[in-house]
């Protein structure tokens, strides 16, 4: 039976790798619209420093996106290439030792007679001669990484649609994003099992640093 959508990206992007992608947005944001204005020497109204955060984020959730396609391309020729060593193996010791190495320790420590029987008759059969291009959930979680830091930046521009003074509406950014950041971490917590309020704190915490040293480093 095929899972729903929402199942199939649920196991490609966990909730953390998905916060991550929404932090990612909202460091940009604040990095590319408190940039614009020093360096303009607070010559940019709210409309440009809106567009800019919406046309950074954009551009980064586009190239975020496709380095993750790219990613997953280069890990199937990967795994092309070791299914085609593995079925080149003819002793058994040596077949054994390639495939502990592809494994983390304690999986390897764990695989029985059996096991390596199973692993053998299926890299015998292994009959690909080229990795395949990407799948549809593939490019749904491509889509989605672009929607999420695209996303991320609209609670952010709200300030710059109901405030007219630039250094106001840099503020306002400034306190939704930590808001934001507090929430995700909540939920990371949550999913975790760790303390939500802790994660809270200390996802808003790393997430201020991180931007004024964003910001000192030059952007």
């Amino acid at each position: 039976m095929n899972r729903p959508p929402e199942k199939v990206l649920d196991a490609a992007l966990s909730p953390f790798e998905r916060g991550s992608e929404i932090i990612f947005g909202i460091l940009m944001a604040i990095s590319v619209t408190a940039a614009a204005e020093i360096t303009t020497a607070g010559g940019l109204d709210v409309r440009e420093l809106m567009l800019a955060a919406l046309g950074c984020n954009l551009a980064w959730g586009l190239i975020d996106g496709v380095v993750y396609l790219l990613q997953q391309q280069f890990e199937r020729y990967r795994n092309h290439r070791t299914f085609l060593e593995l079925r080149a193996i003819e002793a058994e010791d040596a077949f054994r030792q390639r495939v502990k190495e592809e494994l983390p320790p304690v999986l390897g420590q764990a695989l029985t007679p059996d096991t390596y029987a199973r692993l053998r008759e299926m890299v015998n059969s292994y009959a690909e001669r080229r990795p395949a291009l990407w799948s549809w959930r593939e490019v749904a979680t491509a889509g989605t990484i672009c929607l999420l830091v695209f996303g991320s930046t609209f609670p952010l521009v709200v300030p710059f649609l109901v405030l007219q003074d630039p250094w106001q509406a840099l503020q306002a950014l400034k306190a939704v994003a930590v808001v934001m950041l507090f929430l995700l971490g909540w939920g990371i917590g949550r999913w975790s099992g760790a303390s939500p309020l802790g994660s809270g704190a200390v996802l808003a915490t790393v997430g201020i640093v991180l931007a004024v040293l964003c910001l000192a480093l030059g952007g």
